[in-house]
């Protein structure tokens, strides 16, 4: 009898630990995913700011020396239908810049929060890329190069994503 509840201890002993350490195995595994996600998303905002930012005309902000928050760009707006003009007109009519089909897109961190905002001619919106994030800093490293860097802290882990924009026009 006594050996009876000496095994019965030593199982119940057993079971007792194996739960706890798939508890916090199940735990170390959604923490994971999540800072996963976090990364993935940032990921995605740089994409695109870096897919916008190759086809800018202009650029307001960052300044050609120094840092800004806030990215700041003109971009022809590709849902224009009006921006090749009258194919029947002349072609030294053609302005290929007119700002009736600029789109001013602007990228900014506000609350932790990669804000993207697009205001063109006929339209405007806002969308949030990601959440989360600590920095957006936009600078020329060199006449024809943005650097945009993207930080993000994930439990106690500092993490940034650089990405480098050569552009086609001249700052």
């Amino acid at each position: 009898m006594l050996e009876m509840m000496l095994s019965m201890g030593v199982i119940f002993l057993v079971l007792g630990m194996t739960a706890m350490l798939v508890t916090d195995y199940s735990q170390s595994l959604k923490q994971g995913s999540s800072r996963e996600t976090l990364l993935d998303a940032l990921e995605f905002g740089a994409e695109r700011i870096r897919s916008e930012l190759v086809s800018a005309v202009s650029i307001t902000s960052p300044p050609a020396s120094g840092v800004s928050t806030t990215l700041n760009f003109d971009r022809v707006d590709p849902a224009s239908v009006n921006r090749l003009g009258d194919p029947t007109a002349p072609p030294f009519e053609w302005e290929p810049y007119d700002d009736s089909y600029m789109l001013v897109v602007s990228y900014s961190l506000s609350n932790g929060a990669l804000i993207r905002a697009a205001t063109g001619p006929v339209s405007s919106s806002q969308e949030q890329l990601c959440e989360n994030l600590q920095g957006l800093t936009a600078e020329f490293v060199d006449g024809r190069t943005v650097q945009v860097v993207l930080s993000v802290d994930v439990r106690g882990s500092f993490n940034e994503i650089r990405t480098e924009v050569p552009l086609w026009i001249e700052p």
